[in-house]
This record gives C-alpha cells, structure tokens and sequence, in this order.
C-alpha cells in the first residue's frame, strides 16, 4: 500500500467498525500490508494524521476514532 492507499483505507476501516477500533483490530487488519519498514512508517503516520487515540478499553489496550474531517 502507498501513504495515499493508507489514508483512504484507514477511515473507512474506523467507519465500518462503528467509529471506534481497538488498536490491536486495526494492528491485525493492516499488519499484512506493511512489509518494510517504510510501509510501517507510512501507516503510522496515516493513522496519526487520520485518527487519534480517543481512551484506553477495558483490557487497556487503546481506543482510536477519526479526527475532524475524516469522519
């Protein structure tokens, strides 16, 4: 995937799970399309620009939703 492919693919992902992903969900949804250490480094960023950790779940694992104007 390219950063551009990330940005697109990220809120809809958020979106199809209701508007809040576990971060292990979204881990395991896009592990498989980040094979260098670029393409990791990609997806962190879209992911930061997109979507912002909104509260930590009750397994203490992190809680992302969409930020302004990507919802």
């Amino acid at each position: 995937m390219r950063p551009n492919d990330f940005m697109k693919a990220i809120p809809q992902f958020i979106k199809r799970h209701g508007g809040r992903v576990p971060t292990k969900a979204i881990v395991d949804h896009f592990n498989p399309h980040c094979k260098t250490r670029d393409q990791t480094a990609e997806f962190k960023e879209a992911l930061n620009r997109v979507a912002k950790m909104d509260q930590r779940g009750s397994s203490m694992r992190g809680i992302w939703v969409l930020r302004e104007g990507y919802g």
